[in-house]
């Protein structure tokens, strides 16, 4: 029993060190390798921000249902390349074989497309390599949904309140059906206004919002949340598209607080400013 364990702990702490650099490519900014119709396969920095929500890769074109997508790789990136079985995942239960395989889909939608590899070295498994999604249109021309976020927040007790809305960010072929939000702390919400609330001593999270119109595209939007003292500001992440937008402050209580606290500050100095005057004469 011992020795079995051993060969487990042994078997997970070589099997990352057998895969090539670019198995992690897109995370790690690594060359590209994948390609889709012969385009490489563009990196999504988003997936960071939502592990194993958002794939790796996004195909960079839009593809029709009903015609034929080639896979393949670039075998010129992968060092011993000699070593490796791959095998494609489609977005179904299916797999093909090889470094080059065709794909048709029956059906618009989004679809994310899982390559394994398999040392036969060391090993007789396959295991998840990397992950693209492939974006197949009804027609040609087909507008896919894209958000536009709206950020409402408030210092609320011992947290900060934050309320989410969404809306399509231009007029969509289809309209969005499917609303979910990742929070960035853990926990997650569907519809298309949303709150939670943040703990105190929050410093700065990633919300992401995917979005899935009536064919099934989807898409992703992420941004950025920072936390001082009784201020929360939205900002948008310049690789993300969509668009976000902020209302309010940011800030606790009420406008006649935050408007007043400057206007005595601005009275405090001239007063100040009037007695030294005084004093001088």
């Amino acid at each position: 029993m011992r020795q079995s364990t051993c060969s487990l702990l042994l078997f997970g702490l070589l099997w990352p060190l057998a895969l090539p650099p670019s198995a992690l490519a897109h995370t790690q900014q690594g060359p590209p390798y994948l390609r889709v119709n012969g385009d490489y396969v563009e990196t999504n920095p988003l997936a960071d921000l939502a592990p194993g929500q958002i794939p790796h890769g996004r195909a960079p074109g839009r593809y029709l249902a009903g015609e034929p997508i080639e896979f393949s790789i670039d075998l010129n990136v992968i060092r011993n390349q000699s070593e490796f079985r791959w095998r494609w995942q489609e977005g179904g239960t299916e797999y093909q074989t090889g470094t080059k395989v065709t794909h048709t889909y029956a059906q618009a939608g989004s679809y994310t497309v899982i390559l394994q590899a398999q040392n036969e070295s060391i090993s007789d498994r396959f295991v998840d390599y990397d992950t693209v999604q492939v974006d197949v249109v009804p027609k040609t021309g087909y507008v896919t949904p894209s958000a536009r976020v709206v950020v409402e927040a408030a210092k609320k007790g011992s947290g900060y309140e934050v309320s989410f809305k969404a809306s399509p960010a231009h007029d969509p072929a289809t309209s969005i059906t499917e609303y979910r939000w990742l929070f960035g702390d853990g926990f997650d919400a569907t519809g298309q206004t949303v709150s939670h609330t943040y703990q105190e001593g929050s410093v700065q999270v990633f919300p992401v919002l995917s979005v899935k119109d009536g064919h099934g595209l989807s898409a992703h939007t992420g941004f950025e949340l920072s936390f001082t003292d009784d201020k929360v500001v939205a900002r948008e992440l310049p690789f993300s598209p969509g668009t976000v937008e902020q209302v309010g402050s940011g800030s606790g209580g009420s406008a006649f607080w935050r408007l007043l606290w400057p206007a005595l500050g601005v009275a405090a100095l001239l007063t100040l400013a009037v007695l030294l005057r005084r004093r001088r004469r």
